[in-house]
């Protein structure tokens, strides 16, 4: 008898945690929008809620990750939400509540302090759909100490004055995997892609940073911008593709990637098309394309150049109407320490007065290859620089009509 009644509870307890997977794997209703699930601390994972509304949906998944009492008493871990349709604002604002709960901050979305989130958008877009500027107008805050990694989607029509069109990042560790930040603007200030603040560091897996606008209400000024910018900050890239960002009205430092203090890890990227000159747009020539001020260290491998600076009809530009360089790095002082290393990079069609434009302490450029660019190779100012290599490269075909290479 005792064994039966412990074969029949062993039985039990085998279809229990085969309910409980189902449960966790079982497709959401058709109405549903937004899932919020877990993976327990004794490994199984359990669906926790469907939502029909996103905006319910992303405050009641950012109230239980904000809230470690409540994730301790259920054993619960990581929370996890997957949308299952595009998210688009309304108005600009994905939330019409005055006082919105922890899900959203000034109508953007937002992630708490400390939370460890995944977000799935599971292919699909979150639009915020702003025509104009707005104080905060990025379509995410993740806030300090925050832990998120975002899946597999498209994060577009962000529009700010205050940093970020996309995404804005203060001092959390973010993970994005095949993610697409595109098209997002911002208005006289930074990152309209992604800007990073205050110790964050950004890990990117494929996707993409394109078809993003620095805009400018004053006209014509010089600002550091950047698609991405890297504020005290670090950022590592791995099969990122940039392309299409353009600078509207203002002529701007590092229209690509700007650093202030930060340090930038890029491999296997693409970098084309961007700086554009459309007159009847007011696009107009970025003064370079990766930027740096202060104290940086970048170091670049396996990454392509290619077709950047050139005009609407892809036509190289005429001399001096480009961006100055690809590479556009400057210091404030002689005790400011910047190190770049570019390594097996390939640059080809780029119109710019200089490839590489370095007021830098140590740099390293090796086995790369610069041809048919319509533009100078090198410019290093010499009262910076302790060290400086060029290894087993080859700069062939490249003119602006005068020298190849100039050290000041």
């Amino acid at each position: 008898m005792k064994k039966i009644f412990l074969l029949l509870l062993a039985v039990c307890m085998i279809a229990t945690v085969l309910c409980v997977s189902a449960f966790a794997t079982e497709a959401p209703a058709s109405d549903v929008v937004l899932r919020i699930s877990t993976t327990k601390q004794d490994g199984t994972t359990v669906v926790i809620a469907d939502h029909t509304s996103f905006e319910d949906g992303w405050n009641a998944a950012m109230e239980l990750a904000s809230n470690p009492k409540e994730l301790n008493k259920n054993g619960y871990g990581r929370i996890v939400v997957d949308i299952y349709s595009d998210w688009n604002a309304v108005d600009g604002e994905f939330t019409d509540e005055f006082f919105n709960g922890k899900g959203f901050s000034w109508d953007a979305i937002y992630f708490p302090e400390n939370v460890k989130v995944t977000l799935n958008l599971n292919g699909h877009t979150i639009n915020r759909g702003l025509t104009t500027w707005q104080y905060n107008g990025e379509v995410m805050y993740i806030d300090k100490k925050a832990d998120v990694i975002i899946n597999d989607g498209t994060i577009t029509g962000g529009w700010s004055c205050n940093g970020a069109g996309g995404i804005h990042v203060n001092n959390a560790n973010v993970t994005l995997n095949n993610v697409h930040v595109d098209g997002n603007h911002v208005d006289d200030d930074d990152g309209t892609a992604i800007a990073l603040y205050d110790g964050a560091t950004l890990t990117m897996n494929g996707g993409s940073m394109s078809d993003n606008v620095i805009y400018s209400t004053l006209g014509n000024t010089f600002y550091g911008g950047g698609t991405l910018y890297i504020n005290h900050s670090t950022a590592i890239l791995n099969n990122v593709t940039f392309s299409g960002n353009v600078a509207q009205n203002q002529m701007v430092e590092g229209l690509v990637i700007y650093l202030s203090n930060g340090s930038l890890m890029m491999d296997k990227c693409i970098v084309e098309n961007n700086g554009l000159v459309n007159k009847d747009k007011n696009y107009v020539t970025p003064m370079s394309l990766i930027g740096s001020e202060d104290v940086s260290n970048v170091t670049i491998t396996n990454t392509e150049f290619r077709n950047n600076g050139s005009d609407e009809q892809n036509l190289p530009i005429k001399p001096y109407e480009g961006y100055a360089s690809v590479f556009g790095f400057k210091k404030k002082g002689p005790g400011d320490k910047t190190i770049l290393k570019v390594d097996n990079c390939n640059f080809t069609g780029n119109a710019a007065d200089f490839l590489f434009d370095l007021q830098v302490t140590e740099f390293e450029i090796s086995d790369c290859t610069a041809t048919n660019n319509a533009a100078n190779v090198l410019r290093i100012y010499r009262a910076f620089l302790s060290n400086g290599v060029i290894r087993n490269c080859n700069f062939d075909n490249n003119s602006l009509g005068n020298s190849a290479n100039r050290t000041i």
